[in-house]
């Protein structure tokens, strides 16, 4: 490569920053005669990542549901390459985000506040958000010590209120 002459480069798209969801391209999307008529392995390695972190959302999502008096649980969705699972603690509950996090941390489980690829909004609800992970390297092992992490604490709560309900 010559110093003194870079290299053009014919702009076929633009980075914008912004909202990825107002983001489209009127240019049609036409696929090259090369292309295979087969899914490729790096193909089919994707899809198997993707159904992989879906069926850990399913997992986490059935053994939790129990709790959903005290946390909002993600939705399953389809071909969503799922690497993160944001729990929501709700207003009504009588512990903390953070004290959770802390539970968790204690535990080794590893938590975020958030896990996205657009800058960080400041929603309050925000704080009130844990990201657990549960991309397709996470094992039944890992997810079930999650599962059973997250029961223990939040068991305690559920014995706590319905003892109080109980003496009124």
């Amino acid at each position: 490569m010559n110093a003194s002459h870079p290299p053009s480069f014919a702009l076929d798209f633009v980075l914008v920053k912004g909202d990825v969801r107002t983001m489209c391209s009127t240019r049609p999307i036409a696929l090259s005669p090369a292309a295979p008529a087969e899914p490729t392995p790096a193909v089919m390695t994707a899809r198997r990542m993707v159904a992989a972190g879906r069926e850990n959302v399913r997992f986490l999502n059935h053994r939790l549901r129990r709790f959903r008096r005290w946390i909002d649980l993600p939705p399953v969705i389809d071909d969503v390459l799922y690497l993160g699972y944001s729990v929501r603690v709700k207003d009504a509950a009588p512990f903390s985000a953070a004290a959770l996090r802390r539970h968790l941390a204690e535990a080794g489980i590893e938590t975020a506040a958030n896990y996205s690829f657009l800058s960080r909004p400041t929603d309050a609800r925000e704080a009130d958000t844990i990201c657990l992970p549960c991309h397709h390297l996470v094992s039944i092992l890992d997810l079930q010590h999650m599962v059973d992490t997250l029961a223990g604490f939040l068991d305690f709560y559920d014995l706590k209120s319905d003892t109080v309900a109980a003496d009124d």
